[in-house]
């Protein structure tokens, strides 16, 4: 089949009213004839009990094996009338694995039909294993994770452009396709990246074409000016609001004519709207869209909400923020005329597909307001996909921007339920085991499903039992009630995938409930109560926090039928820098005032201020803010909103006087002026979470990965932080150090900020496990909480193509707890995190072979003494050898010293090859070793030139070659005696012998020793115990399957020379060998003859030998296991 041909049958197939003929035919090519169709009905009495509420019946259309022999069937769903396509999704999917456990298949391509609509579903559903222990033994367990469903919306509204990019390279392909080239085509992870490609070059356009449109008109200029406002932010929000009205327009509910029902308006509203602009204007953005966002739907017209500037058709009010103009920019009165190209256009794309203007692009996609789920799939833009673009373009400002990163889902999803778990078991004094939580959160839709059907039978069967525990049935109020309370934080809330995650956890639990509480849920009521009441978040970005807001409004759409009034958040997801509570050194608030008395025990202030009062602002400050978020009318919104930020800023006043900082007004005045703010008054701001639970019950986070070193990581910033930690902190807050990354200054901050049951989890890069400042920081968090878990994954949740190049650990950590000593549990997950079904953060002991748990106790001294990425390497086996290693040197002063090379740039080393056509002297030149691997190093390729020995011509000849001198009057560094590298790809360690300078390698400066006890050093050094310890002691995050292993790093190493030495002339022997080749691979290294005697006389001498095995096993396995998961 051509191309033309496999266009031609997707298009026939996909872009209608679903036709069964169209299918077959489409199946029949798919699988190249060689399927075998069949024709068997299954209505009535063949739909299992369970499932006929949401199925008519079932047509078989056929079977096929792929060349693996994978079995799929090719199947018909007819839906009941009430069960639409959306809704009832996980009774859809447990019915076709229902169906395929039944009849023994693997998978199935599913057409699911609703009678009383135009689209359908065409869906891959495949059996999904998991993985349970039982008798210390995995086996597979089917009701854990029933089936996982991958999905397009077909239709005549909806875009083919997806399912044809997906299909028509299998229709050409002679081959008969397997079932892993099928789930290919279904991933929605190349759909995600295709449409961020061109969502971004979208924005460029738009963000360029503002850019011309500023400059060329003052008035603009100056407006956006006025407004701290820029092309950046205004382009980023205008596409989201029009990604916003491509998901709701899918409703029904724009252009719906007057007394027409909501859901009638046309699902492709602003195409036709673009089709007749010139009736309303000259310019679409300016004349249609502007009113369109700022009138027709930021304005309650009443209950038939009819819009005169369209027809008199029927437009929702939607309220909360979304629809306001940014930064209150002036839309009436500026002209901003962009380009109707830019919104759709004739021009052909790459893929050959006529236009690429924003509605051309968007048009092309099928838009769902269904948030994917680990098991339910849609290969559809969705609201999480659109979260993983507004990420991504977080930091992106040009063409030349690389953007951020976002937290994969899954991980989001498994961080969210464990938070839970010891949220409720915390909050319900422990009193219902965490094992019957984790069925609650973990298993929570599985459980809505069974459950209902025993009580809809009025007792439990052989086949249907209750799936949640007894206890928490008989306290389902209680915990109901817990999960109504509880408050919930994200300081560093990006695009909102923490909040998002958190909100839908919270409601499926209480839907869980709901089914022992007698009554039905809705979930749009829950929703909004949960983020009205629970879901907070801050961000120093503006435009991050439009992003969030956005996607908890299109979380509430989605259980809507018809428009109701979005929630206003401006208080509840706020800008600010989360790390900063003052300005400037000036104390913003302090909660103090509210108890402060005088010497009399007076409650008068000393400037006057009444405590009473202020606690009535306090008060007056919360109660406005709970109004705010529901209110609807506009004039009373923004009463209420200018009495908020005047209630603040008395309180802020309150707290400069009662400080005697009175000079200090004038300027924090200013600041009222200003829309973004870098700094966030945590007590002030969320007055009412603080005032009621004394902080938040979860802080959850994807703290900004940023080293101390970069230059975005600015010097001011480090200074006022580390005077905040003084300040919170005291002594202890040198154990953050001003040379920590960013990220690190989010764990004290979560400590603030928790109450006192509370509990954190944060994704983090992995560095601070092995670094330094790391160390230090370590000890922070042992003194200063209750650091319950550190989990590793093999799984890399992060990649090199589609984000950082990092690994990555979750946190797990709460207020310290005077009645529990506590510990510290390193755990290691050999599988993704997501696949295993369980809280980790409590765990007491497993049997799970994919689990490897280290627990500590709070005072151990092995935690106290070695970093945590150490212990986490370390083999159960290796603390006994290194308390072996450490006792053969406990009386010996340290007779080595560590450094690292000159660390100079590539200018200044000269290819020796070189030294004759620069006309440079051998004698003005000293050796020096960079970018090789050696055992022994006799002579260089390169030298330096010392500048004591040329004249200025000479070194003007060397400025105009492009190389550079070296003052050795300027360093104290002297050649080493012995070289080893830092960022390890091999191991080796290099005896100098030529006087050689390094650039960047780790360094072994000997004092007073024997050239026997040398020899001693040098061979312990090319050791598999000593590769091994680097191995265990260096950092791993690099990425790249690079290890990197500082002079620090190996300072900490114990280095047992003295029982090496008396085997001097044998070393000497295996030297003379290796000075003749460079060193291998290390996996191939460790095989050679050479280093195989090396370890013989090292562990001998170390009384070792019985575990030369294990030791080499351990080092081949590390150097495997991080290559394999740099790759994954």
């Amino acid at each position: 089949m051509n191309k033309a041909e496999a266009i031609s049958l997707v298009q026939g197939a996909f872009e209608a009213d679903y036709s069964a003929e169209y299918f077959v035919r489409f199946i029949s090519n798919l699988f190249k004839g060689e399927y075998t169709p069949l024709d068997k009905r299954r209505d009535g009495q063949y739909v299992r009990e369970a499932f006929r509420a949401f199925v008519q019946g079932y047509l078989i259309l056929g079977t096929y094996q792929d060349a693996e022999g994978t079995s799929l069937d090719i199947l018909e769903v007819t839906l009941q009338r009430e069960s639409s396509l959306d809704r009832a999704r996980t009774a859809q999917r447990n019915f076709i694995a229902d169906y395929l456990k039944k009849n023994g298949r693997d998978a199935a391509l599913v057409a699911f039909l609703s009678p009383d609509q135009h689209d359908w579903r065409f869906s891959l559903v495949k059996l999904e294993y998991s993985l349970e222990v039982k008798d210390g033994k995995l086996k597979t367990e089917e009701e854990l994770t029933p089936a996982k469903r991958w999905s397009f919306l077909i239709g005549r509204h909806e875009g083919s452009h997806t399912v044809q990019s997906r299909f028509v390279s299998l229709l050409q392909d002679s081959q008969k396709p397997l079932l892993k080239e099928l789930e290919e085509a279904f991933n929605i992870e190349s759909v995600t990246d295709e449409f961020f490609k061109k969502y971004c070059e979208l924005f460029f356009r738009m963000k360029e074409s503002l850019d011309k449109l500023v400059e060329g008109d003052p008035a603009i200029k100056a407006d956006f000016e006025a407004k701290e406002l820029t092309t950046v932010d205004f382009a980023k929000k205008t596409l989201g609001q029009m990604a916003f009205l491509y998901f709701l327009q899918k409703k029904g509910w724009f252009g719906v004519a007057p007394g027409k029902p909501w859901g009638t308006g046309p699902k492709d509203f602003l195409r036709q709207l673009f089709g007749r602009r010139e009736k309303y204007g000259k310019n679409f953005f300016d004349d249609v869209l502007e009113p369109l966002f700022y009138e027709a739907l930021a304005q309650d017209r009443g209950v038939e909400a009819i819009y005169p500037r369209l027809n008199n058709c029927r437009m929702p009010f939607l309220n909360g923020g979304l629809f306001e103009p940014m930064n209150g920019y002036s839309w009436e009165t500026t002209n901003i005329r962009l380009p109707d190209e830019l919104f759709s256009n004739s021009n052909r794309t790459a893929e050959g597909d006529a236009g690429d203007g924003i509605l051309d692009i968007f048009d092309r996609y099928n838009f769902t307001v269904n948030e994917n789920e680990p098991l339910e799939k849609e290969v559809a833009v969705d609201p999480e996909m659109l979260g993983k673009v507004f990420e991504n373009l977080l930091e992106v400002k040009d063409r030349k921007s690389k953007g951020t990163f976002y937290t994969p889902r899954e991980i989001v999803h498994y961080m969210c339920q464990d938070s839970l778990i010891n949220y409720l078991y915390h909050s319900l004094r422990k009193e219902i085991r965490r094992e019957y939580l984790e069925v609650l959160i973990f298993r929570g839709s599985r459980v809505i499903e069974v459950d209902s059907i025993v009580i809809e039978r009025g007792r439990e069967t052989d086949t249907y039992k209750f799936m949640l525990p007894e206890s928490i049935r008989a306290r389902a109020r209680d915990v109901d009630q817990a999960l109504s309370d509880v408050k919930v934080c994200d300081p560093a809330v990006g695009s909102g995938a923490f909040p998002l995650g958190m909100l839908n956890e919270i409601v499926q639990a209480r839907e869980v409930l709901g089914v022992h509480l007698g009554r039905e849920r809705n979930p749009y009521k829950l929703k909004l109560h949960s983020i009205s009441h629970s879901i907070h978040g801050v961000d120093i970005d503006p435009g991050a926090v439009e992003i969030a807001k956005l996607r908890l409004w299109l979380a509430l759409v989605v259980d809507e039928d018809e428009p109701h009034p979005l929630p206003n958040l401006d208080h509840k997801i706020m800008q600010g820098n989360s790390l900063l509570e003052d300005y400037e050194g000036i104390e913003l608030f302090d909660e103090s005032i509210l108890t402060k008395t005088d010497s009399k025990g007076a409650e008068q202030l000393a400037f006057g201020f009444d405590k009473k009062l202020i606690q009535v602002k306090m008060d007056e400050l919360n109660r406005c803010i709970e109004e705010f978020v529901t209110e609807a009318q506009r004039s009373k919104k923004q009463s209420l909103k200018a009495r908020i930020d005047n209630l603040k800023w008395e309180l802020i006043e309150a707290t400069l006087l009662e400080n005697r900082m009175n000079g200090k007004l004038e300027e924090v005045a200013r600041l009222r002026k200003h829309n973004i703010r870098p700094f966030f008054v945590w007590k002030l701001e969320f007055s009412e979470v603080f005032q009621d639970k004394a902080g938040f019950d979860i802080v959850i986070a994807n703290p900004p990965y940023l080293e101390s070193r970069s230059k975005e990581f600015s010097d001011k910033d480090k200074v006022q932080f580390q005077a905040h930690l003084k300040k919170m902190w005291g002594q202890s807050s040198s154990l953050i150090p001003r040379g920590s990354d960013l990220m690190m200054y989010f764990y004290p901050k979560a400590l603030e900020i928790l109450n006192a049951t509370g509990s954190a989890c944060f994704i983090t890069e992995n560095s601070w496990l092995d670094t330094d400042y790391g160390d230090k920081c370590q000890e922070f968090l042992l003194k200063k909480s209750n650091f319950r878990a550190v989990v590793d994954s093999k799984y890399k949740y992060f990649s090199g193509d589609g984000g950082p190049n990092i690994n990555t650990v979750i946190s797990m950590f709460s207020r310290p707890n005077t009645k529990s000593v506590g510990g510290l549990r390193l755990i290691h997950v050999d599988d993704n995190i997501a696949n295993i079904g369980h809280s980790l953060s409590s765990l007491q002991s497993t049997d799970d072979p994919r689990i490897d748990l280290r627990y500590y106790a709070k005072d151990d001294k092995t935690i106290l003494l070695n970093k945590w990425g150490f212990l986490y390497r370390l083999p159960i086996w290796m603390p006994d050898v290194i308390l072996k290693l450490q006792a053969q040197v406990l009386n010996e002063r340290s007779a080595l010293n560590f450094g690292q090379g000159l660390n100079i740039t590539a200018d200044h080393a000269i290819p020796r090859k070189d030294l004759l056509v620069l006309g440079l002297e051998e004698e003005w030149c000293v050796p020096f070793f960079r970018k090789k691997n050696s055992f022994v190093i006799t002579v260089t390729e390169d030298v330096l030139v010392d500048l004591k020995y040329i004249s200025s011509s000479v070194k003007n000849s060397l400025d105009e070659n492009g190389h550079k001198g070296i003052d050795f009057t300027k360093t104290r560094k002297v050649p080493a005696k012995f070289v080893l590298p830092r960022g390890i790809g091999r191991h080796f360690c290099a005896m100098n012998e030529c006087s050689t300078y390094t650039h960047s390698y780790v360094e072994i400066y000997p004092q007073g020793l024997t050239e026997e006890e040398e020899l001693a050093v040098w061979a312990y050094c090319n050791s598999s115990l000593f590769w091994f310890l680097r191995e265990l002691s260096g950092r791993t995050n690099l990425g790249g399957g690079m290890l990197k292993s500082e002079a620090t790093d190996v300072a900490r190493l114990p280095f047992p020379y003295k029982v090496i030495a008396p085997f001097a002339s044998e070393i000497l022997k295996i030297k003379a060998m290796l000075e003749t080749r460079p060193p291998l691979g290390t996996l191939a290294e460790v095989s050679t003859n050479e280093h195989e005697q090396i370890d013989e006389i090292v562990l001998g001498a170390l009384g070792l030998s019985d575990l030369s095995k294990r030791i080499k096993e351990g080092l081949i396995s590390s150097i495997q296991y991080r290559e394999e998961k740099s790759r994954s």
